[in-house]
């Protein structure tokens, strides 16, 4: 039963006051007038947890330890290893200038480590063998690691971030003309 049935059930329990259910708990107070003091209780602490500690409380704590905002960390659950990311490519000024597609491997902090697609290698096992062989090989291989608000799950959402970073830095130009 989640928080809001059990406060809902227990606040339609708290009429039932002077049934038989009550037995007299010694914390009675006008139970007669405003129901249970028990189940007052119960329902008061039950709200005050759910109001400090629901899912959107506990969002913006998880944020706060990990140095992100809620968005971004919602935002990095929508992938898993072997999907593609859509990644903002920045410039030497380090402004978002395209969109660049990679295979996400994993995610290390506030950043995501992925790879190019190589070759005929386009599922997670057989990209994975091709990194394992150039690192035993080469002692190299070729991964990429991006911020986590720079990645999207989408194309069609890394170009419209990358189309409204354009709108701005427009908008920035023509206030520096004027």
């Amino acid at each position: 039963m989640r928080d809001q049935e059990l406060v809902n059930a227990l606040r339609r329990l708290k009429v039932e006051t002077g049934s038989l259910a009550c037995l007299g708990c010694g914390h009675e107070h006008n139970c007669g007038v405003s129901g249970c003091a028990i189940i007052n209780e119960a329902v008061a602490r039950i709200t005050m947890l759910d109001e400090s500690f629901g899912e959107g409380s506990v969002l913006k704590m998880a944020a706060a330890v990990l140095e992100t905002t809620p968005e971004e960390l919602l935002q990095s659950t929508r992938f898993q290893a072997g999907d593609t990311v859509w990644v903002l490519m920045r410039d030497e000024d380090d402004v978002p200038c395209d969109i660049g597609g990679y295979m996400f491997l994993a995610f290390a902090g506030t950043a995501v480590i992925v790879t190019a697609f190589i070759g005929d290698h386009d599922d997670l096992d057989g990209t994975l063998a091709y990194h394992i062989e150039e690192t035993a090989v080469n002692f190299d291989s070729d991964l990429s690691v991006f911020p986590i608000p720079d990645c999207y799950a989408a194309r069609e959402d890394a170009q419209a971030a990358l189309d409204a970073v354009a709108s701005r830095e427009s908008q920035l130009k023509e206030k520096r003309k004027s």
